[in-house]
């Protein structure tokens, strides 16, 4: 999680947006959204609306390098 963290702080500072502004785009709360960033565990379904308001998206691929 700590990776992911890492990529939706960027990605948030890269658009210029708020953590307030993230989680009512998001339709969570802001606990949330500062929960996400210090890398603590979310549901999938929380983390998933979160990365759609940052227009990121989560790929899943085995070792091989094959999609899951």
């Amino acid at each position: 999680m700590e990776e992911i963290s890492k990529i939706i702080v960027a990605k948030r500072k890269a658009l210029g947006l708020s953590m307030e502004k993230v989680a009512r785009k998001a339709d969570v709360t802001l606990k949330t959204v500062i929960n996400i960033e210090k890398g603590m565990g979310v549901s999938s379904s929380t983390l998933f609306a979160v990365l759609s308001a940052l227009d990121l998206e989560l790929i899943i691929k085995d070792k091989e390098g094959d999609n899951a």
